[in-house]
């Protein structure tokens, strides 16, 4: 399973990256990130995206547009970060 979810992925990444060839906006890829999207109960499948040698990383949560998004969709990561910040400007 986890062989076919691989090629999918790689495929499906290699089909939007031809079809911005017109236009081509480089991809950093020391910068973008995948998280891999479950259930709390599900297990995480170890899951690649490689393309030309270089790989973009799979991670349990990311920053977008200032939310902080983890791989279940909850809350937690982004409400912690957002207690340290105040915790610090009121100094506790």
């Amino acid at each position: 399973m986890t062989d076919s979810l691989n090629t999918n992925m790689h495929n499906t990444f290699q089909i939007i990256m031809n079809g911005s060839k017109p236009t081509y906006y480089p991809l950093n890829y020391e910068k973008t990130q995948h998280p891999q999207f479950r259930t709390k109960n599900s297990m995480q499948i170890d899951s690649k995206i490689i393309n030309i040698n270089n790989a973009i990383s799979n991670v349990s949560h990311t920053k977008y547009l200032g939310l902080v998004v983890d791989n279940t969709l909850s809350w937690s990561s982004h409400i912690e970060g957002i207690v340290n910040k105040l915790s610090c400007l009121l100094y506790v």
